[in-house]
């Protein structure tokens, strides 16, 4: 639902089925779907569903998946939703699953027919504090995660201008768009200032201008997502952007992106 006087949209993941996807008939059931639905566009595939369970069973479906599509895509970006998701960035919980999903990478990059091991990464909520960042960024070195996302939708409605009536309405899905922009921008900084610049970071919240572009590669992110950005813009929002990119950078007086990169990240962290 977009909340348009906030510039934002709140997402709800879809009920689960009611049969768990842990059990085989439900996983093999979805499998074939997917299978079809790659045949009909392509072998870079998305696939988005709702795991009954969370922890140990997104795992198992994420094993599942992996193993039986190895050969039969490219590319693959498993998207996996599951009752209350955020518990799985608390230490522990985080620490087993990215460690099995790391077991299950190499495994398939040993086989015959092994494609090497592709590069996981940690998407974050924008609702953990520093402590919180910094036991997820020992976590991720330790498994070898090839870089961190931040930030992910967050719960929390302050910053809206949209009346409290209209989001009581939306329910309790997360929020992205706009209001997102200002922690996503300070988490980036953040996580660069902790990691020295020596993981990479995804920024993703509250994109639509090239300003807001430059902010968060300046913050510390060498890749930039738009979501929220594309329903309100379009598709023309990737080139005003590109396009905004290089009147900025001459004018900063940076040869590349690549310079500017983390370049006021202590300034723009929390």
């Amino acid at each position: 639902m977009q909340l348009f006087n906030s510039t934002a949209r709140v997402s709800q993941a879809p009920a689960p089925a009611k049969s768990s996807l842990r059990e085989p008939q439900g996983l093999h059931l979805l499998l074939t779907r997917v299978r079809s639905d790659i045949s009909r566009r392509g072998r870079g595939s998305l696939i988005a569903f709702t795991a009954a369970n969370q922890g140990a069973g997104v795992s198992h479906v994420v094993r599942f998946f992996a193993e039986k599509l190895a050969s039969q895509t490219r590319r693959r970006t498993l998207v996996v939703d599951a009752p209350r998701l955020r518990e799985l960035q608390k230490t522990d919980q985080l620490e087993a699953l990215l460690r099995e999903l790391q077991e299950c990478n190499q495994k398939l990059a040993d086989q015959r027919d092994g494609r090497g091991v592709l590069p996981l990464l940690v998407k974050l909520s924008p609702d953990l504090d520093v402590n919180e960042l910094e036991s997820i960024v020992a976590v991720a070195r330790r498994n070898k995660i090839a870089g961190l996302i931040a930030t992910n939708t967050t719960v929390d409605r302050a910053s809206l201008k949209t009346s409290p009536e209209t989001v009581a309405v939306c329910g309790e899905g997360g929020l992205s768009g706009a209001p997102l922009r200002r922690r996503s921008l300070e988490m980036i900084a953040t996580l660069y200032n902790m990691t020295e610049g020596s993981l990479p970071l995804i920024g993703v919240g509250g994109v639509f201008t090239a300003e807001d572009a430059w902010e968060m590669i300046s913050a510390g992110a060498s890749l930039l997502q738009i979501y929220t950005g594309f329903i309100y813009e379009g598709p023309a929002i990737a080139r005003k952007i590109n396009d905004g990119l290089r009147r900025i950078i001459s004018d900063k007086g940076f040869a590349s992106l690549d310079e500017a990169v983390g370049s006021r990240a202590k300034e723009l962290a929390a």
